[in-house]
């Protein structure tokens, strides 16, 4: 629970909003803020009426890297 909490704490425009889980038996949730468009292995890899051109692959793959840089240079995670 205290991964969750310091999770949760971390803010970046790159990384999607951990709020917080739920633990039920041997059940595990994790809560995290709404991003439209499904997911980014359906848009990407998936049969998706999502057609992403190469310039916005490449923008999602310099935001992916800012967000783990992020994570590993700048964030008390």
């Amino acid at each position: 629970m205290t991964e969750i909490a310091t999770i949760s704490a971390v803010q970046h425009r790159n990384l999607v909003k951990l709020y917080g889980c739920c633990v039920e038996g041997g059940k595990r949730l994790l809560v995290y803020e709404y991003l439209e468009n499904k997911s980014l292995d359906q848009a990407i890899f998936g049969k998706s009426n999502l057609h992403l051109d190469w310039s916005t692959r490449s923008e999602i793959c310099l935001g992916t890297a800012r967000g783990l840089a992020y994570l590993h240079e700048e964030s008390r995670v």
